[in-house]
């Protein structure tokens, strides 16, 4: 994206990618319930072909320059290295990071118990839990609109380190919410799900103006790979957590930390300071 659009407005192509992936986990699963009274289930796959033909062609139309590689010969580990380097490569992304992976160590797992969360301790039924997935979608639409906008004279590092901060507080004050405070349960999802989408095109689009472009595919993969490891350990543990101490213990716990590690942000400065460095 970087090589095809100005840097000025690669927050907003975040948000408007943010929106048409939130459009596509509501609609989706609609779209798919329906067309199972419709058709069989082997049609139904097809249209995953079909999707990934239209995508390919439109993708024929469009001229998407490629960077100069100063080492033509490829390598996997001269690869990895090289994104490595680069995701230290000024001061503060390596902390940068390392704050959001350790974000979404506990982001991923807790997501996992809202179902769990909305029959166990809120004693809902499928209506409730149908209810609160469709808002959290709904909060990363709303969420991805507002970033698509426009551009917001705001640094992008605190638009972040707030995020943590809310889906901290949300997940915090679910575990504290009484059993018959099920539509608090719900207004506090709908805050995380704006959170979570404004996070994501934030970090995103900071990204894309602090690496180069060439390495910006490598950087991504190996943030993602790293973040999927703790995610795994975290699912285990959390599991783990929700038996021994329960549900909401395990909420508030997930969400006092997410709180810490924001409030870490804000205090380390080169992290603060990264949305103020030019390229």
């Amino acid at each position: 994206m970087p090589l095809l659009a100005p840097s000025s407005q690669l927050t907003r192509i975040a948000g408007v990618n943010q929106v048409i992936t939130s459009v596509s986990d509501i609609a989706g699963p609609a779209l798919g319930a329906l067309l199972l009274g419709i058709t069989s289930i082997g049609n139904i796959l097809l249209l995953d072909v079909l999707g990934a033909i239209v995508a390919c062609t439109t993708l024929l139309f469009v001229r998407i320059p490629n960077p100069e590689r100063t080492e033509r010969r490829p390598g996997l580990w001269r690869e990895f290295r090289e994104g490595f380097a680069a995701m230290h490569a000024q001061p503060g992304l390596g902390g940068f990071f390392a704050i959001a992976i350790a974000v979404w160590f506990f982001i991923m797992p807790v997501g996992v118990l809202f179902p769990l969360m909305t029959l166990n301790h809120f004693a809902g039924g499928t209506y409730e839990m149908s209810l609160v997935e469709i808002i959290w979608g709904g909060g990363a639409l709303l969420g991805g609109a507002v970033m698509g906008a426009r551009n917001y004279p705001i640094s992008r590092i605190v638009l972040i380190n707030l995020m943590y901060l809310v889906v901290g507080a949300s997940f915090l004050l679910s575990g504290l919410l009484p059993a018959t405070a099920f539509y608090g349960f719900v207004a506090l999802t709908a805050a995380a799900g704006v959170s979570s989408s404004v996070f994501n095109a934030s970090f995103i689009s900071v990204l894309q103006t602090r690496i180069e472009a060439g390495l910006l595919g490598r950087v991504l993969s190996l943030y993602r790979s790293f973040g999927l490891l703790p995610s795994v350990i975290g699912l285990l543990s959390t599991g783990f957590l929700a038996e021994r101490v329960g549900l909401t213990t395990t909420f508030v716990l997930a969400g006092g930390i997410i709180c810490l590690l924001g409030v870490l942000a804000f205090c380390t400065p080169s992290i603060m300071r990264l949305d103020a460095r030019k390229s």
